[in-house]
C-alpha cells in the first residue's frame, strides 16, 4: 500500500490552509483598531454616529482562526451599548467564516479593548452563540472585503452585512454590522 497519494494531499491541503490564514490575517489588520461613523452621520441622518473598539483576544496556535473583542459606543454614554467576541476562521474554499458571541456579566470588561490581557479570564466556553448570526466573508479586492449573514434568523444585523474597506468597519458603510 502506498502512502504518497494521501500525503500529497495532507501536503496540498496544509498549502491552501496558510494562503487561507493570509486573507485572514489581512481582514483582521483592517477591523483591529477604533473607528467612527461621525462622517458617515453627518452625511446620512439614517444612521448615528457610532464609535467601534476591536481588538484582538486570545492568540493560539491555529493561523486559520483568530479572535476579536469589540466595544460599540454612542457619544457621550457612559457605557457601551454592544460587547461582542467574533471568532474568525479561514475556511478551505477561501471565505472567512464569523461567528459572533455575547460575553456572560459583559459589563466586567468594558475597556478590554485597551488591554486584551483584561479578557484573559473569560474562555470561549462561556460565551453565547448568538443563533442565526454566522457571516461568510469574502475578498472582494485589494483591501476590500464583503459579507452577509447565512440566513435571515440573526436578530441583530440586516440580513446582509455592508461592504467594508480599509481602513476599518465604516470606510464605505456602517449597516448594523457584525461587532
Amino acid at each position: 500500500m502506498t502512502y504518497w497519494p494521501v500525503l500529497l494531499m495532507l501536503a496540498v491541503a496544509g498549502v491552501l490552509r496558510t494562503a487561507n490564514a493570509g486573507v485572514l490575517e489581512d481582514f483582521v489588520g483592517l477591523q483591529v483598531g477604533s473607528f467612527s461613523s461621525e462622517a458617515q452621520a453627518k452625511q446620512d441622518a439614517r444612521y448615528d454616529a457610532i464609535t467601534w473598539h476591536v481588538a484582538e483576544i486570545w492568540a493560539g496556535d491555529d493561523p486559520a482562526e483568530r479572535w476579536l473583542y469589540t466595544e460599540s459606543w454612542m457619544p457621550e454614554a457612559s457605557a457601551p451599548y454592544m460587547q461582542r467576541v467574533t471568532r474568525l476562521r479561514a475556511e478551505a474554499d477561501g471565505t472567512i467564516s464569523a461567528r459572533r458571541y455575547t460575553i456572560p456579566e459583559a459589563a466586567r470588561f468594558v475597556g478590554a479593548w485597551q488591554d486584551s490581557a483584561a479578557l484573559a479570564a473569560l474562555k470561549p466556553g462561556e460565551l453565547t452563540e448568538l443563533p442565526g448570526c454566522d457571516i461568510v466573508i469574502v475578498r472582494a479586492g485589494i483591501g476590500r472585503f464583503e459579507g452577509s449573514t447565512t440566513g435571515s434568523g440573526c436578530w441583530a444585523t440586516s440580513s446582509s452585512w455592508a461592504p467594508r474597506s480599509a481602513p476599518g468597519p465604516c470606510a464605505t458603510s456602517c449597516w448594523p454590522a457584525w461587532s
